[in-house]
């Protein structure tokens, strides 16, 4: 398919659909089972609860990540939980209505690090591809290539 069409918005949904079962630690799987019974809009369960479950600290950026993957499993099922608000105390379930925006917010989370791919890509050939190899320069090239195309096309589709 060339950049010039577009496709199918339903084989889209689907396509990317089918790549949403990327693996998940085993403790995350657990954490999730847990709480699935509970899973409501409004639900909210202490940060000790999720500290515990993944004998994390809230403080460590394995938290955060591990947090992104819960979100990742919810969200199968329609739910998004946060913290927003809440001062890190406690994750709540958001409401059904909030679904729009933190759609829109995920989508321009995309656009951005698209971006920021691309122009890292960019800056790197151009301040240190002397020292890459040319198999490096080469796929350095062309991953930049490729994101600044991902770039314009979301960009595009509105």
């Amino acid at each position: 398919m060339s950049a010039g069409v577009l496709m199918d918005p339903t084989k889209a949904v689907e396509m990317v659909l089918s790549k949403a079962n990327r693996p998940t630690s085993d403790r995350v799987c657990e954490l999730v089972e847990k709480m699935r019974p509970g899973i409501t809009f409004g639900a909210e369960w202490p940060t000790e609860f999720f500290e515990e479950s993944l004998g994390l600290q809230r403080d460590v950026a394995a938290f955060g990540m591990a947090m992104s993957e819960v979100n990742a499993l919810i969200e199968r099922d329609g739910f998004h939980i946060t913290s927003r608000g809440k001062h890190g105390n406690s994750y709540f379930v958001e409401s059904v209505e909030r679904a729009p925006g933190i759609i829109d917010a995920m989508s321009r989370k995309a656009k951005r690090l698209l971006v920021r791919s691309a122009v890292f890509a960019h800056a790197s050939l151009s301040k240190h591809g002397e020292v890459m190899t040319e198999s490096q320069r080469r796929r350095v090239t062309k991953q930049m290539e490729r994101q600044s195309l991902r770039a314009v096309l979301v960009d595009r589709v509105r």
